[in-house]
């Protein structure tokens, strides 16, 4: 019963935002993403950095959602919520777009996979070398689970670094995370700094800030 439970903690606080996804969208009414024609984005990406790009969009009114679905050998496949969609302007959407890309193109799905059962196979192994009682046991887990975070925000600085080096106007990075800092999952900072996977919105606009400086001073 003890591993059950440790699996299903340690699991279950890091990938916390995908379950809360899940079980939000299993009691509404079902609804499939389709296929959009954003030819202007696809053939900007492709022109860009050699990705050809399919772009869905989810019928999802409440919330900006993005994120690549699929990973290398397979065909790149894009999400985005109808909120985001119609939130945000092309320069804010092409910074999403190159970051997701970034995602797809540095194998950072499988990097995530393989940090996130890597994290649990050494949080179990102190568990049992040391024979911690449950409560121990689930400090090692919630320990391991913010480590294993930390991690995974190593890759989101990669797709954003890629993103903002990239994007035609980097002031489209500023505005979106303006617009997206009114949209937090959680705006607890130290629950957002351990357990949120994502680069802070103050910090890319700083990125962003920073690109539009090294832009201005290489001209």
């Amino acid at each position: 019963m003890q591993i059950i439970i440790i699996i299903l903690a340690y699991f279950g606080l890091t990938n916390w935002v995908q379950i809360r996804f899940l079980l939000g969208n299993f009691f509404k009414p079902k609804s499939k993403s389709r296929e959009i024609d954003f030819s202007k984005m696809t053939d900007l990406v492709k022109q860009k950095i050699g990705l050809d790009v399919t772009i869905k969009e989810l019928p999802e009114q409440n919330k900006m959602i993005g994120f690549m679905v699929t990973q290398r050998p397979f065909k790149p496949i894009m999400v985005f919520s109808q909120k985001m969609l119609s939130s945000f302007n092309i320069d804010e959407l092409e910074w999403v777009v190159l970051h997701e890309s970034a995602h797809y193109m540095k194998f950072h799905n499988y990097k995530l996979v393989a940090s996130d059962i890597f994290c649990f196979l050494l949080a179990y192994s102190i568990i049992m070398i040391f024979n911690l009682p449950l409560l121990l046991a689930l400090v090692v887990i919630l320990i391991f689970s913010v480590i294993y975070v930390q991690i995974a925000k190593i890759f989101e600085y990669e797709a954003d670094k890629f993103a903002i080096e990239n994007v035609d106007n980097p002031e489209g990075v500023i505005s979106g995370n303006i617009k997206m800092k009114n949209s937090k999952i959680s705006k607890n900072i130290v629950f957002n700094k351990l357990l949120v996977i994502a680069v802070p919105a103050d910090k890319r606009i700083q990125m962003a800030k920073e690109e539009i400086q090294k832009r201005t001073q290489s001209h």
